[in-house]
């Protein structure tokens, strides 16, 4: 398939459901728009194991700055993540930026104020890292020459007439109706609008459903994220 033709079948599907097979109430324009709206507002709403084709790392470790952080503007090449800090999904730490590198717990700001407790605490061994103000900040005893390796989740595309959404395709029905409700509500079609939002939430709840939220320590940041 040539670039786009995902695109068009989106919009053409949205022709029929609208009722508008000629595209004068709802021009191409405007379906991509609300295209583009929808597609953050479902990967927004989506567990993130879901969104597979939108994770993204530094590839390899990075300098990590003890007074400022890592800022998260430097990753995605500066495109943006999801959820803005929140798309910060794993966070591996590199003693003297080198070895194999540790896993660091993330921490919530909450959890922060516990540290001293010993299932809490941090040491090289045991890295923990939390986000604050779009920079991620690492816990842990020695922090000369440090580096990190970030993954992440990565904004999604922007859809046109030349552009394939890069989502998985299975969400592709969810993305239509989303999208379809957004349309409506703006032509003020509203029973229809809710009827084709009531569709997408219990589409995505019924798929978030199937991950249950961790419990533990150092779980709570990561399901606030979510």
């Amino acid at each position: 398939m040539a670039a786009g033709d995902v695109t068009t079948q989106l919009t053409d599907e949205l022709s029929l459901r609208l009722e508008d097979p000629k595209e004068t109430k709802f021009p191409v324009a405007s379906k991509l728009k609300f295209l583009n709206r929808a597609q953050i507002r479902l990967c927004n709403l989506l567990h993130p194991a879901y969104l597979t084709e939108l994770e993204g790392s530094t590839a390899s470790p990075v300098s990590y700055t003890v007074s400022t952080g890592y800022p998260i503007t430097s990753l995605n090449s500066g495109l943006g993540l999801l959820l803005s800090g929140r798309g910060v999904r794993r966070v591996k730490f590199y003693l003297s930026g080198t070895g194999d590198g540790v896993w660091a717990t993330e921490l919530s700001i909450d959890e922060l104020k516990k540290v001293t407790n010993q299932y809490l605490a941090y040491d090289d061994d045991s890295p923990r890292y939390y986000v604050f103000k779009n920079s991620i900040y690492i816990l842990v005893s020695t922090y000369t020459s440090a580096k990190i390796d970030v993954h992440y989740l990565k904004q999604p595309v922007i859809v046109s007439a030349s552009v394939d959404p890069t989502i998985n395709a299975g969400l592709f029905p969810i993305l239509t109706t989303l999208t379809e409700a957004m349309l409506w509500g703006m032509k003020g079609s509203l029973e229809k609008r809710n009827s084709a939002l009531k569709f997408s939430f219990d589409e995505i709840q019924t798929l978030n459903a199937r991950y249950e939220p961790a419990e533990g320590v150092g779980t709570k940041g990561r399901e606030e994220r979510r």
